[in-house]
């Protein structure tokens, strides 16, 4: 294995990598002419570059063709609660309290920005279901989010919302989709057809 030395510090941020890849880290401690052994190899992974939104280009994902993985680039704190269904060509949760994330977001500061999906439970209870957006260059988790859109107690009809937001500053964005109840052990939150643009339809 051929490695790169840095310098001592900690901590110690690592400049030059690649997104989307992973690096495995190894780490000891020196005391001038002293070094401890060896500790790692600590695996990392980068996330990945941010997608630029702009009137040519809006994001969108239909989750079709994936059958149980999350698409690339997107992010769940709870993997074991979150799949994709190939059969329906959509995305759902079983998973109270958890949250789902686009990809990251590249947006620009002052610009109006239009949200929509399609969502829906299933014959089994009722599910409720909280959409909102963060921004932050690292990982989606542990950022305070804006919530938009709050969606109480819906069956398995399909519905579908839209709403707007500014992006106060540019930068790297996430849209959130937080399970905030399902009232049957067998109900579930189905999610399809997320998609970000730059508004254009306002009059």
């Amino acid at each position: 294995v051929t490695g790169t030395s840095h310098s001592p510090g900690s901590p110690h941020v690592l400049t030059g990598l690649s997104p989307t890849t992973t690096y495995y880290i190894w780490v000891r401690s020196n005391c001038g002419a002293e070094n401890s052994a060896w500790v790692g190899p600590v695996t990392i992974t980068t996330l990945c570059s941010p997608f630029a939104v702009t009137t040519s280009t809006p994001y969108i994902e239909n989750f079709n063709g994936l059958s149980g993985p999350l698409p690339v680039c997107t992010f769940t704190d709870s993997p074991s609660d979150w799949q994709t269904n190939i059969t329906n060509g959509n995305l759902y949760s079983t998973g109270v309290g958890t949250s789902y994330y686009t990809i990251p977001l590249l947006l620009t500061a002052g610009e109006l920005y239009r949200v929509s999906y399609d969502y829906s439970g299933n014959v089994f209870g009722e599910t409720s279901l909280v959409v909102g957006w963060g921004t932050t260059p690292f990982a989606p988790g542990g950022v305070a989010y804006t919530d938009v859109a709050y969606h109480p107690y819906f069956e398995e009809f399909v519905d579908s919302n839209i709403f707007n937001f500014v992006a106060p500053t540019t930068g790297t964005y996430y849209i959130r989709f937080f399970v905030d109840d399902i009232t049957d052990p067998s109900g579930v939150l189905n999610l399809d057809n997320i998609k970000v643009e730059v508004e254009t339809c306002l009059p």
